[in-house]
């Protein structure tokens, strides 16, 4: 897959500085500061930009959840306050999916209804229950590998369909998706030149 990049985009705007690829990597133009001391955590990719390190975030029993990155913008550049970082500092930042801000970015929802519903009914639908629909509808990951960020393995679906999703991949079992996805210990081999 050739790699697309477009502007991270949270809440329907395009937030300065940030860009996402098709393959779910989330770069950073080195002219916009990160926090008050523009420190960065990734690796630098040309003189303008830098590819930014996801944080892992795990579910109590251990599995993987998803891949966030902080997003600093302006205070002031949604409606709603984001936590400051610093106290004193005029930047907010939030912590965001990777999977959501590819399909965000290259997948709107607005423009990509549910594969269930026609494009005729979904221009006759309101905005205001697109809204809600909007807020409902979660991200699976078609081969549920949290890591795997790339968009044609990403899709919309409804809490309902993920879960039969799962449950259909982990064999109707949560026990069965602990033990797939949890990295097991590795088993030290004993050399044999050891015991001639």
């Amino acid at each position: 897959m050739k790699e697309e990049i477009l502007p991270v985009v949270l809440d329907g705007k395009e937030v300065p500085g940030y860009f996402i690829s098709n393959t779910g990597n989330v770069y950073c133009s080195l002219k916009s500061k990160r926090g008050d001391k523009g420190r960065f955590i990734g690796t630098y990719v040309s003189e303008s930009k830098k590819l930014l390190k996801p944080r892992e975030e795990r579910h109590p029993d251990g599995t993987v959840k998803c891949f966030r990155i902080k997003i600093y913008f302006d205070r002031g550049f949604f409606d709603y306050e984001y936590q400051q970082s610093p106290k004193t500092s005029s930047k907010q930042r939030k912590n965001v999916s990777v999977h959501k801000m590819v399909m965000s970015a290259f997948k709107p929802f607005y423009e990509n209804p549910p594969a269930h519903i026609s494009n005729e009914e979904w221009e006759n639908t309101p905005n205001s229950v697109k809204k809600l629909l909007e807020e409902c509808i979660i991200i699976n990951h078609i081969d549920h590998n949290p890591a795997n960020n790339c968009l044609w393995n990403l899709e919309y679906v409804t809490p309902k369909e993920n879960s039969r999703k799962a449950k259909d991949f982990y064999g109707g079992n949560c026990a069965n998706k602990r033990s797939i996805l949890i990295k097991k210990p590795k088993i030290e081999v004993p050399n044999i030149l050891n015991f001639l």
